[in-house]
């Protein structure tokens, strides 16, 4: 059998380009303005968290405990004005959802398999409204990393609804695809703050030659504009969210460390792509991306919590067990945890059925796999069903005791 990781697709989970709403509350309990945090650090308004980090921005908790996220009311958000949208060539759309805060989120398609149109709700528009954000989207009909001849054009268009609007802040946030425009359009939108999940440093062959993920939509692109090393976001506070152990999406890291050294990058091992898949499993994806949004929850903090909750991820164990298939006693303890979850879904089972065959436990990994690209139907990949056939081959010649 092949041995050899397959390269991930860049598929998105369902919910993926944006985060589901959850009653949680989004920032630590603050200490009495002046008061200090147990390690010392003596806390102004406007200073900083256990973590380190600053709320710099217009959302920034008060003293006292804060209190659990409560939605904006349905009624008050129906007398925001409606959305406005503003179509940039045939091929992006970029909309314009003003609402009751300062601070605007430019936020952006992410990846989508068969991308052919404009994909309704991806927006996120429910998760926003609920924090009274104003946001911007930038919607694309194609697989195109925002490179489809018109970027300029959209740096522009999206300027001029930053600048309209008068919002004081300006936060960038994405994942994956989506990811690698919050970085690329930080720079000309002036944000102080950029989210991206799982991002790419470039697309550009001639840059990232080893890249062999999305073949089929990185042809053709306007290669000019893929300039994050010679942007202007230098200054920006970006947070960078990834698996340091897939290994495409850390070499693209690897290059945003040197030619970003002074963001903020959180690491969270064996999480995929995109990194807060686990998150969203637990049901916590937006409790997340609030706070690094709204400065509230930085690196340790983010770390901590993964810590916590990555022992009820399905996505979590299967990647471990896949990214260490060499280890059988790993992928052995990473298989039983994954069984011991109340849910097991066919992708997720298939995966980690798979290291089981790789790490050599064809008995309980041939039958576990067939399960899994059973569930998955005509979505199963061929190439994992070769694999499954070289399994039952093995098991079969495998001699017995």
């Amino acid at each position: 059998m092949n041995h050899d990781a397959r390269p991930q697709d860049g598929a998105q989970s369902p919910g993926d380009a944006q985060p589901q709403d959850d009653a949680q509350p989004q920032g630590d309990v603050q200490p009495r303005d002046g008061a200090r945090h147990k390690d010392g650090a003596k806390r102004k308004d406007g200073a900083k968290h256990k973590d380190g980090t600053k709320h710099k921005d217009g959302i920034k908790p008060k003293g006292g405990a804060k209190p659990a996220f409560v939605p904006v009311p349905d009624e008050v958000q129906a007398t925001w004005p409606a959305p406005v949208d503003v179509d940039v060539t045939d091929r992006y759309r970029v909309s314009h959802m003003r609402r009751a805060s300062e601070v605007v989120v430019v936020t952006f398609d992410h990846w989508d398999e068969g991308k052919s149109t404009f994909t309704p709700g991806t927006r996120g528009d429910r998760f926003y409204a609920s924090r009274g954000w104003s946001q911007v989207h930038v919607a694309t009909t194609r697989n195109d990393w925002y490179l489809g001849g018109a970027t300029p054009q959209l740096f522009d268009t999206v300027r001029a609804m930053v600048r309209d609007g008068g919002y004081r802040k300006v936060v960038t946030s994405g994942f994956s695809m989506g990811g690698y425009a919050a970085l690329l359009f930080a720079g000309p939108l002036g944000a102080r703050r950029a989210v991206a999940v799982s991002p790419q440093f470039a697309l550009d062959p001639a840059q990232v030659p080893w890249e062999t993920r999305w073949q089929a939509d990185r042809q053709g692109l306007d290669w000019t504009a893929d300039a994050l090393a010679h942007g202007g976001a230098q200054d920006c506070d970006a947070r960078i969210v990834y698996d340091p152990c897939h290994p495409a999406d850390a070499r693209h890291v690897a290059l945003m460390r040197r030619h970003f050294p002074r963001w903020t990058y959180v690491a969270l091992p064996h999480a995929e792509h995109p990194a807060l898949r686990p998150f969203a499993e637990t049901g916590r994806v937006g409790k997340v991306i609030a706070g690094l949004i709204d400065g509230s929850f930085g690196l340790q903090k983010v770390t901590r919590m993964y810590r916590r909750e990555r022992r009820e991820s399905p996505t979590y164990w299967a990647t471990l067990a896949l990214q260490g298939a060499r280890r059988p006693r790993l992928v052995a303890g990473a298989l039983d945890a994954f069984l011991a979850l109340p849910t097991r879904p066919p992708a997720l089972l298939a995966k980690v059925a798979l290291a089981a065959c790789r790490s050599g436990d064809l008995a309980r990994g041939v039958p576990l796999l067939a399960e899994g690209l059973a569930g998955l139907g005509a979505a199963a990949p061929a190439w994992m069903q070769a694999e499954l056939d070289a399994a039952r081959q093995a098991l079969i010649d495998t001699p017995a005791g």
